[in-house]
């Protein structure tokens, strides 16, 4: 009777000792699993701040190639313009020579 008793209250400290070793397995996880959970807001709060730079850096290009599109074209327009005028003023030089020939 008595080793019986012996087994069973051997039996009930290994099942404590595994009960407790469970808690402190399951307490751990749950602070790992906070720890991730946290560092995953972290995360998505960082994928939100680059996503909005990423807009603002290419809003910030389409503006930039937009400006570089316009000044080239002006540029075109100042030397087409500017070669027209030089060939008007040349014209008008030859048409004097030709008057002061005649």
């Amino acid at each position: 009777h008595a080793s019986e008793i012996n087994k069973m209250k051997q039996q009930i400290s290994k099942l404590q000792s595994e009960k407790e070793k469970l808690s402190k397995s399951h307490t751990s996880l749950c602070k790992e699993l906070h720890d991730v959970t946290e560092m995953n807001k972290s995360l998505e709060e960082r994928i939100v701040v680059l996503q909005a730079q990423a807009e603002m850096y290419q809003k910030d290009c389409e503006n930039e190639r937009s400006h570089r599109e316009r000044m080239i074209s002006e540029v075109a327009k100042a030397k087409l313009t500017k070669s027209v005028k030089q060939e008007q003023h040349e014209d008008r030089m030859k048409q004097i020579q030709l008057e002061s020939l005649q």
